[in-house]
């Protein structure tokens, strides 16, 4: 069931795109091995082969053509002669019959040169065909440009296998926030049904209650009492309604809530996150309580693997610290970028301004409800932590690491 993972459409469409890169990759590979196993000389000695075989089509429909306007011209000639006219005496005669024979004899010879004229044409029309091709094929072989064409396939390769990994990975993310939904959405799908019965019920509840109403005697009102007991349990149908009402609601609250979970989990399972930017100052306390370095590097530590991190703290953390400097602050965070604002500036515009990028995200409890403007608070991707109980916990990052503020 792919309602409510969007992934499932992403890898659909990210896999229509690899099948139409590896149609293009296959064509480009098509041209280099037909251009790599074309022998330039036979196409030429082909091209000219095809050219002699139409021309000598050419000849021998112009030969046809002129006996059959000879023959044409014989054949008008002698019709005159095979016509009976006036004279009785010439309708039998022998001079009128050689007249029709001859002419018979040149129909006849007509009929023939005309089969030969469509027959001779046809082969001539597929000998141009050939001859078509061949120039197309002379052409394309002059016209390919081999280093281009290397080129073309290399990077048709890359994309392909690019894409390839793409889908891969985004299949695999798929298949991981299914497995989340699973369970959340079976239940989503099973209160969706338990409503759909709740609300037949209360349909037939409310039929009930109007027969009951509608009743012109004493045994009609027992008969609807009797129905009511048999379906709902009691044989009011005021209260069964009540009571189906009220379970409705809860049904219907649950249903909701499920939905919005689900919602969530998707919405965080279907982010793609290259890089985090880390609220240092906000996450050096536990509530108002100074806990120092120990959550935010035992954090780094968790995440610096999966992620490209920086951490910005205000200038004020290391009075707060009693860090002499912002290098030792460095030395704290060992392979994570670092960064201390300057005195009088704000901390908070730094972070969002390092995750204008739509796949950098925030990590801080902050709200910036003082920059709405900008990218990471417009698109939702400021991502909240809790430090709890010696935990640091990031929901959305699938993260629950421990520390210790003990040094040892």
């Amino acid at each position: 069931m792919e309602r409510f993972n969007p992934l499932r459409a992403q890898l659909e469409a990210h896999e229509n795109t690899l099948g139409e890169l590896r149609v293009t990759q296959a064509a480009l590979a098509a041209d280099m091995a037909w251009y790599d196993e074309c022998d330039p000389a036979k196409l030429t000695a082909q091209l000219a082969a095809e050219q002699e075989s139409v021309a000598a089509y050419d000849v021998q429909l112009e030969e046809i053509k002129t006996t059959l306007r000879d023959v044409g011209r014989r054949a008008k000639e002698l019709m005159p002669a095979t016509r009976m006219g006036w004279n009785p005496a010439y309708w039998m005669s022998r001079e009128r019959s050689a007249a029709k024979s001859g002419l018979a004899k040149r129909v006849a010879e007509i009929r023939r040169l005309q089969a030969e004229r469509d027959r001779v044409s046809g082969e001539r029309e597929i000998a141009a065909q050939r001859l078509s091709d061949v120039e197309a094929a002379v052409a394309r072989y002059a016209g390919f440009n081999r280093p281009s064409a290397v080129g073309a396939l290399s990077r048709a390769e890359a994309e392909v296998l690019s894409h390839s990994a793409s889908c891969e990975d985004l299949r695999m993310r798929a298949d991981a926030l299914d497995e989340e939904l699973d369970a959340p959405r079976t239940q989503f799908v099973a209160i969706g049904e338990e409503v759909e019965e709740l609300t037949r019920d209360l349909g037939r509840a409310e039929r009930l209650l109007r027969e009951l109403k509608h009743a012109d005697n004493s045994y009609e009102r027992a008969m609807v009492h009797q129905e009511c007991e048999r379906r709902f349990g009691t044989g009011s149908p005021a209260a069964a309604i009540g009571r189906l009402q009220k379970e409705l609601a809860a049904k219907e609250r649950t249903s909701e809530k499920l939905e919005r979970r689900l919602h969530d989990i998707a919405r965080r399972g279907s982010r793609e996150i290259r890089s985090l930017v880390i609220d240092g100052s906000n996450l050096c306390y536990e509530g108002d309580k100074l806990v120092g370095l120990f959550a935010l590097r035992e954090l780094c530590a968790r995440l610096q693997d999966e992620y490209e991190l920086t951490v910005i703290f205000d200038a004020s953390i290391r009075a707060r610290l009693g860090l002499p400097s912002d290098d030792r602050l460095r030395e704290q965070l060992s392979g994570v970028t670092v960064h201390v604002t300057a005195p009088g500036t704000s901390a908070d515009e730094t972070i969002l301004d390092l995750a204008d990028d739509p796949m950098t995200f925030v990590v801080s409890n902050d709200r910036f409800v003082d920059f709405p403007e900008k990218g990471a608070v417009r698109d939702r991707r400021v991502i909240r932590h809790e430090i709890v109980g010696g935990r640091v916990l990031v929901r959305d990052l699938k993260v629950d690491v421990e520390f210790s503020n003990r040094t040892s």
